[in-house]
Formats: structure tokens, C-alpha cells, sequence
């Protein structure tokens, strides 16, 4: 798992070469359907194929703050399927410049989902490829937290770090209300002064003081979020998880 610290990523970036070969021509099948207008005549997503403007009717905005932009840059809706396709996320991007954001599913079983950049408005190639969502089943509540805090005991290397670890909850003023995060109590961490300031803890599902790391639990899923130290490239609070009906219709999973 790579997590990315976008200014010390974006100082060893490389630039791609002058002879990127064509992008292959895409074929548009005779028989395929055509797909109505949406109602404001406005963009389907390109994966779920989603008229963007009903992106409210699948999704609940989390109570919080709305995340900043930077100028030039705007909110708008994005996709991203996940397997075979028959499930996806539907998420606010940031969008700047004609840059939006995408994200690309891969399956890291069985620590859950990730979602990674495939396309940074905010960072460009340096954030390419980096994890930036994983997503793991977990009920609502109090049982949805300690299932995340199991498996993070469960993947800490240092033994005496996870029977130190629990749920706290992350005090953040601009950050979405409901998120938590998984750290060593304050009675560990006043032992070694490694764990203060600046520090990483409780293994890869844990926190990471220097950046925007956290947990949400919705939909029968716990969403871990990693993103950076600067604007962020998806609103938090806007991530959505919908499947594809056998009619072909998408609702958002409850």
C-alpha cells in the first residue's frame, strides 16, 4: 500500500515522455442503445453512465464542512466502477483547470477495496496510482468501529502498538462530523516520544498524524480516507456506494 504525501511526491515526479504512443480508437458498437437525454441535457458519468445531475438522488451528503478549493477550481460529479461492474462509488471531484479527478478500483483482499488516483486535479502525475480510499464491510455504530479497530490490531506489526490501539474520535474542525480514527490511548503514547507531534501509528489502517487520515462508517461499510495535506481531491462527505439492478437501473447500496 502506498499513501502519499503529495509536496514530497510531487518533488520527485517524472515527466512523461514526448512519444506517448496515439490513444487507440474507440469503436462504437451499431446496436448499442441510446441512451436518453438527461433532464438537463447535462453529462452522464462515464463509467455508470449516471446522469450527473442525479447524483442526489442516490446520495446523502455527510453533515460537515464542505472542503476547500483552491481558485480555479470547482466540485463536480464523478464515478468509478468496482470488479465486474455490477457496483461502483458516485463522489464529488475536484475539478480544476479541465483536470477532474478519477479514481481507479483495485481489490486488495482482505483488507477490503482501495481506490486509487487515476486522474489528480490537485496534484497532478505526482499523485498517480496512490491509495486514497479503502473501503471494508462493517455495520453501523459502535460494532462498525470495532471491526475496523480489530483489523487494524490485526495488521500493526508491533505487538505491544496494537493492544495499545482504540477507536478516538477525530477532532478536526474541517472534517466531515462522523469520522473516527484508530491511535494508541494517550496513556501509551505518554511513554514514548515517538508518538508525539508528527507520527504514524497502529499499522497501515491507522492514523497518520500528518495527513487527512480517517475513518466513516455508511451503507454497511467502514470508508478509510487518506487525502494529503492540502485540498483534497474527492469531498469526503459525498462518497456513495450504488449497484446495478438486473434491470440495468443503479440504486445506492443501503
Amino acid at each position: 500500500m502506498r499513501s502519499l504525501t503529495f509536496a514530497a511526491a510531487a518533488a520527485v515526479a517524472v515527466l512523461a515522455g514526448a512519444c506517448t504512443p496515439p490513444a487507440a480508437k474507440v469503436e462504437t458498437r451499431a446496436d448499442a442503445p441510446v441512451l436518453p437525454a438527461c433532464r438537463d441535457d447535462g453529462p452522464r458519468l462515464a463509467d455508470t453512465e449516471i446522469c450527473a445531475i442525479d447524483f442526489g438522488a442516490f446520495a446523502t451528503v455527510a453533515d460537515g464542512p464542505e472542503p476547500s478549493l483552491e481558485p480555479g477550481c470547482s466540485w463536480v460529479i464523478n464515478d468509478a466502477l468496482i470488479g465486474a461492474g455490477d457496483l461502483a462509488i458516485l463522489y464529488r471531484a475536484n475539478s480544476c483547470n479541465g483536470v477532474t479527478t478519477k479514481l481507479a478500483w483495485r481489490n486488495d483482499a482482505p483488507n477490503g477495496d482501495v481506490f486509487e488516483t487515476e486522474t489528480s486535479a490537485m496534484h497532478g502525475d505526482a499523485a498517480k496510482g496512490f491509495e486514497i480510499l479503502r473501503v471494508i464491510p462493517a455495520p453501523a455504530g459502535e460494532a462498525g468501529k470495532a471491526a475496523v479497530l480489530e483489523k487494524a490490531r490485526a495488521t500493526t506489526p508491533d505487538k505491544a502498538e496494537a493492544a495499545a490501539c482504540e477507536v478516538r474520535p477525530a477532532l478536526a474542525s474541517d472534517w466531515p462530523k462522523d469520522v473516527f480514527v484508530i491511535d494508541v490511548s494517550p496513556s501509551f503514547a505518554a511513554k514514548d516520544p515517538k508518538y508525539k507531534e508528527v507520527y504514524t501509528a497502529c499499522g497501515p489502517l491507522g492514523i497518520d498524524v500528518g495527513q487527512a487520515t480517517y475513518w466513516r462508517l455508511s451503507q454497511g461499510h467502514a470508508w478509510r480516507f487518506m487525502l494529503g495535506q492540502e485540498a483534497p481531491d474527492i469531498d469526503p462527505r459525498s462518497v456513495t456506494l450504488v449497484r446495478k439492478g438486473a434491470d440495468g437501473a443503479w440504486v445506492a447500496v443501503e
